[in-house]
């Protein structure tokens, strides 16, 4: 019997550092991927071609510190202030909607000593706490609505509507997914769960339907060679990187839609020079990156006997994985354009710290399995 413990820990253990080493090795081969997607752009913008290598190379560095961090800190600490770290986060919202930096019509961040912080961000690891304490909390109540599922409804709608005022419409569409999913594997019932999904989607119909700008983004989703040039300008030239790319790829550093073409190419359309470097079977080994992170996850969720932290590591775990696969869909045309990075591969400190934060709190989460 001690002999198989002693095997299952062993197992344990080594699918935590199997997870730590693929987000290490992801993050390494994404800065070398935002070097390299926007070399010409830094150097014709800042004259300075590593300028956005080196900004992500710190980017990496402080959320390895601070995943460190989260790893040590007490969760029972975290659990017991989520709350009043939850309404700081709102407040943070609230302010970056007054006092934040306006950049192409939107106030999403904060400025500070030439970088820039996103609370929307930083709010999913708030948000996740108040999620995994609420439903660890609630759980042998969230078959009574008024009770159960009222409350996180109406403070996940709170969220949501702030962020969407950024405005930020994917964010907000993705804070409650977020919540459907946590109501899914909660086992509310079916009733509600269609409750949910009807007002849901009757608001993203009325928010696409009563903006144009929302509106030409979806209809250049569903056919971007119609207006190639406009609404659909973004998703043709990711299509065209992608099919450039075909099974091998043209080569590291030989892509062509970084030049000017592809708009947001070391950010959200970063899968898209992936695919055009490396071809078919690049691609498919970052997408197996992320997918080999999330089973190894769930591999070590099975042993996590406390209710708290299972919910908080099956969050950060389904958060990474999620975010990844939408991005991958928005880049191959299977989502209207949204704003999601690549979890630690795609430029950005926001989106890169808050990423090693929350696999820090898986970490936390999964430490005394």
């Amino acid at each position: 019997m001690d002999r198989q413990f002693i095997n299952y820990e062993l197992r344990i253990q080594r699918a935590r550092r199997s997870i730590l080493y693929g987000v290490l090795i992801i993050s390494l081969f994404g800065a070398l991927l935002v070097y390299d997607a926007s070399s010409v752009y830094a150097w014709f913008s800042f004259s300075d071609a590593m300028y956005f290598l080196k900004r992500q190379i710190l980017f990496i560095i402080l959320g390895f510190i601070l995943m460190t961090a989260m790893l040590k800190i007490n969760l029972e600490y975290l659990r017991k202030y989520s709350k009043p770290l939850l309404i700081f986060g709102i407040g943070s919202l609230v302010l970056v909607l007054i006092f934040g930096s306006k950049v192409s019509g939107a106030r999403r961040w904060f400025r500070l000593l030439g970088f820039g912080f996103q609370p929307s961000e930083f709010m999913k690891i708030l948000f996740l706490l108040y999620l995994t304490d609420y439903f660890a909390r609630k759980e042998k109540f969230m078959k009574n609505f008024a009770e159960g599922v009222l409350p996180v409804l109406i403070v996940t709608g709170l969220v949501s509507f702030l962020i969407f005022l950024e405005p930020d419409f994917g964010n907000a569409i993705f804070f409650g997914l977020l919540l459907f999913i946590f109501l899914f594997v909660s086992k509310v019932p079916k009733k509600y769960l269609l409750f949910f999904l009807s007002v849901f989607l009757a608001l993203f119909i009325l928010l696409v339907v009563s903006s144009p700008y929302r509106l030409a983004r979806v209809l250049a989703y569903l056919n971007p060679w119609a207006d190639s040039q406009g609404g659909g300008f973004q998703l043709v030239q990711s299509h065209i990187g992608l099919g450039s790319g075909g099974i091998l790829g043209l080569g590291l550093g030989e892509s062509r839609q970084k030049l000017f073409f592809l708009p947001a190419a070391h950010t959200d359309f970063i899968f898209s020079i992936i695919a055009e470097e490396f071809g078919f079977i690049g691609s498919f080994l970052v997408l197996f990156s992320y997918l080999f992170i999330f089973f190894q996850g769930l591999r070590v969720l099975r042993w996590t006997k406390d209710i708290f932290r299972f919910y908080l590591g099956w969050a950060v775990i389904m958060v990474i994985t999620f975010q990844a696969l939408i991005n991958i869909s928005v880049v191959v045309g299977i989502f209207p354009t949204k704003g999601l990075p690549l979890p630690f591969i795609s430029y950005g400190g926001s989106s890169t710290i808050v990423s090693f934060m929350l696999l820090g709190l898986f970490l936390n989460a999964t430490k005394e399995t």
